[in-house]
């Protein structure tokens, strides 16, 4: 996703039609504009709240890093698999304006 502007690129959509917990890195507003659109995102299970810079990246690898991988998936499984089929449902049954994706992307372009 865009780093300077909140557009919400296929990367992220991706994640959510493949019932993958993700983390923006870049603007914390996407992650505000996600839930204003009534998305779950997962900012507590990646450990921060926003990663900006690369000490937060830091921080939040750390985290990562540090969690058992098994522990990770039961959490996953146990405590945000109904989060994801959420958001994956939502992003199907979204209405698609063509005309707010065009002007978006000729706005980035330029």
């Amino acid at each position: 996703s865009d780093s300077t502007k909140n557009f919400i690129t296929e990367k992220t959509y991706k994640a959510i039609m493949n019932l993958h917990p993700f983390f923006i890195v870049g603007s914390p507003s996407q992650h505000s504009l996600l839930r204003a659109r009534g998305y779950e995102t997962f900012e507590e299970l990646f450990g921060v709240d926003c990663v900006m810079d690369f000490s937060q990246a830091q921080k939040m690898w750390q985290y990562i890093a540090h969690t058992d991988l098994d522990i990770l998936k039961q959490k996953i499984q146990n405590e945000y698999l109904d989060k994801l089929v959420y958001n994956q449902k939502l992003f199907l049954s979204r209405k698609v304006s063509w005309t707010d994706i065009i002007d978006n992307i000729v706005e980035l372009t330029h």
